[in-house]
């Protein structure tokens, strides 16, 4: 029994520095998403960038396994056990029996769209027109320039791009249709079958929406309702269409319509000007979903919108879980968000204003602060404060409403938070502050409470504090301020010329880390600070580490960078925007947020109650004194079971002390143990008996 749980804690010590991040939000860790197609209202597949696959079923979107990591561009069924998809390089891919194979493509170039008619008639097209003939594809035309392929059926196909290009397929032969081959400039984007007539969708050179319908007879131009990126229809009197930024870009937002008996509308109107929609897919006269550049799928049905393989697509400034499966977020324009055992609720949005700070205790009780985006400089904008208490959310009135907040801390009772050029201790209704020195800035307060003070007195429950500050002069340096709860006087202890600090972390008993811009690092080993190399020249804007010096520092543009036992490295990922909140519930899941609702997770999914176990009952559940220890330490137990024994093992697992208790039968009992042996470090008590396992941190010194 010894030995196995010697290698328990070996595995949990080495599986710290083994993490890998799973995209929460969106399902493709935002990669464009390219083409949509269903083969049912309950099923469906989409495909995007670096081989994205997706597929679509009981109201989820889930990743698939894809063969390749090429852009993939266009998808089409024959039915539901049968489909291609095309991209890149000349890429084919064949979905049969529930999984996705690469076949012999006999072009090198790029394919972006696809049609198929039955099992022995599909075509593909793009630096050329490819067929496959039932058993393999071969090149049908040396055509190129072309954008989108459609069939009316089998005899009778277009096949169109840009500059006026169209072409045109009957009885088998591909040849130039020249209905457009004087006046305007026409760009053709997408080719849809709709009933008995083939419609055409495209654009002029000031990007107006166009939209031709043809019978076999010939084009008629027909109203787009401004449609000029997309369309998609269930029969010719209902459908979807796409608009993009016409002749004023500034004045327009990327658009879906719906079309029903011949009028078009506005459905849904997207907030963000570049967040621009790719496909389109009806599903039905009033439901359709629209794929964009990010990765996000947008479900539009009888009206209303949804986010179909994500919760939000905003900006997570900060997020924080106090169990497993519950947590808080602050998103730049939608507010604050609760999500609970499965499910994301937006609880509270001020408008005009970002919530971007928040601290929570539980799930009932937290603080969180916010700033009126609607401000330009050179005016201050508006902070507010909150407290979220049962549900139930009050303002705090803050003296200094007019200066941005920078972090915040629950401390028993109370809570600290920083402005820039203040400190304010909330504590019975009332709020006290100590100001800093103009033209510092604060950026992050962390106060040090691996060791409770036995203290009746709230705010006594730390031992230090750590503070990073901006030093606003030549050589905008960051500056760190320490605060030993004796003496209770801020002392400047480290200031680097390199770069300003956005934000620390105590990861071990008297052990900080700061991150800041230029790829700062600056390391506090409980006698010295120094700095890492950079890896980078991004602004990292959060870092968390643990005991062990194994974690994560995120930052701008997707940077990531991974400490394994204090040796940092750079970590591809697939981020392209920024990253700007790095948050652990325990060593084992954590939680990374940033902008165009990017949420990563060490868990492929966030967790549920029938997926991932609790630890929050019986994390820090065992109480030592006094803590740091010299001689000797006592172990108060709350309810100690029968056959229960106390481990002391080192940050590697190595056992050092094992002590058998006396099965009592007290509600309390208390347990001395000698630390004379020990050298100065960090320790690991294990409580074992019949009824699971407790731990908790020892600090020799």
């Amino acid at each position: 029994m010894r030995n196995r749980f010697i290698a328990f804690f070996i595995l949990l010590s080495g599986a710290l520095s083994a993490q890998s991040w799973h995209w929460i939000n969106p399902t493709t860790g935002i990669n464009q998403i390219n083409d949509i197609h269903f083969v049912s209202v309950n099923e469906g597949f989409a495909v995007g960038n670096q081989g994205r696959l997706l597929h679509y079923a009981n109201g989820e979107w889930s990743l698939m396994d894809s063969p390749v990591n090429t852009d993939l561009f266009g998808i089409s069924f024959v039915n539901p056990d049968m489909g291609w998809a095309i991209g890149a390089n000349g890429t084919i891919l064949r979905y049969q029996n529930g999984s996705w194979t690469q076949v012999t493509s006999p072009i090198t170039g790029v394919l972006r769209d696809i049609c198929c008619i039955n099992e022995n008639h599909c075509q593909a097209a793009g630096d050329a027109i490819i067929r496959y003939n039932g058993s393999e594809w071969l090149i049908d035309a040396n055509l190129s320039g072309i954008e989108t392929i459609g069939f009316l059926n089998e005899s009778l196909g277009w096949a169109g791009g840009n500059s006026n290009v169209l072409y045109k397929y009957e009885n088998g032969v591909w040849s130039a249709d020249n209905s457009f081959s004087s006046g305007n400039y026409y760009i053709f984007n997408t080719l849809e079958k709709a009933g008995d007539v083939m419609l055409m969708n495209g654009q002029t050179i000031p990007q107006e929406g166009l939209l031709f319908e043809n019978n076999g007879n010939g084009w008629v131009q027909v109203p787009a309702g401004s449609c000029n990126s997309g369309i998609s229809f269930t029969d010719r009197q209902h459908g979807f269409g796409l608009q993009h930024a016409g002749v004023m870009p500034y004045d327009l937002y990327p658009t879906v319509h719906q079309y029903n008996e011949g009028e078009w509308q506005e459905v849904f109107v997207h907030e963000k000007q570049y967040q621009l929609f790719t496909a389109v897919e009806a599903l039905s006269n009033t439901a359709c979903m629209a794929s964009d550049n990010l990765g996000y799928i947008h479900k539009i049905e009888d009206g209303s919108h949804s986010i179909a393989n994500g919760f939000m697509y905003d900006s997570i400034l900060d997020l924080q879980f106090v169990k497993p499966n519950a947590g808080f977020l602050a998103a730049h324009n939608s507010g604050l968000w609760k999500y609970n055992a499965g499910e994301w609720e937006n609880i509270f949005n001020l408008p005009d204003h970002t919530i971007h700070v928040i601290d929570f205790q539980s799930e009932d009780l937290g603080y969180f602060g916010a700033y009126e985006h609607t401000e330009i400089f050179p005016f201050w904008p508006e902070t507010k404060l909150f407290v979220y208490n049962s549900g139930v959310i009050t303002q705090i009135p803050d003296p200094y409403a007019g200066s941005f907040i920078t972090s915040l801390n629950i401390i028993g009772e109370d809570l600290v938070f920083t402005h820039t050029d203040a400190i304010c201790t909330y504590s019975n209704g009332l709020i006290t502050t100590e100001t800093i020195a103009y033209p510092d800035s604060i950026s992050d307060l962390k106060f040090m409470m691996p060791v409770p003070v036995n203290s009746s007195n709230r705010n006594d429950e730390w031992e230090a504090a750590w503070m990073s500050v901006k030093r606003h002069n030549d050589a905008d340096s960051g500056v760190i301020f320490y605060k030993y709860f004796v003496d209770n006087i801020w002392q400047e202890v480290y200031e680097t010329s390199s770069g300003s600090f956005n934000d620390l972390c105590i990861f071990g008993y008297n052990q900080v880390v700061a991150v800041g811009t230029n790829g700062l690092i600056a390391v506090f080993d409980g006698s010295n600070w120094s700095e890492i190399q950079p890896l980078t020249s991004e602004e990292l804007l959060s870092v968390h580490l643990d005991e062990n010096m194994n974690g994560w520092a995120v930052g701008r543009n997707g940077t990531m960078l991974e400490c394994t036992g204090g040796a940092w490295s750079v970590y591809d990922n697939d981020a392209m925007y920024d990253l700007n909140v790095v948050s652990f519930y325990d060593q084992t899941l954590g939680f990374i947020g940033g902008n165009e609702g990017a949420l990563l997770c060490t868990s492929e999914k966030l967790p549920v109650p029938n997926t991932y176990i609790t630890v929050a009952d019986t994390r820090n559940s065992l109480k030592i004194f006094p803590n740091p220890a010299t001689e000797t330490f006592t172990i108060e137990l709350e309810s100690p079971a029968t056959n229960a024994r106390i481990i002391l093992t080192d940050p590697a697992g190595r056992l050092l002390m094992e002590k058998q208790l006396p099965d009592t039968g007290q509600g309390k009992q208390l347990v001395t143990m000698s630390a004379s042996g020990l050298g100065s470090g960090i320790y690991l008590l294990t409580l074992i008996h019949e009824n699971g396992v407790r731990t908790a941190k020892l600090v020799v010194r």
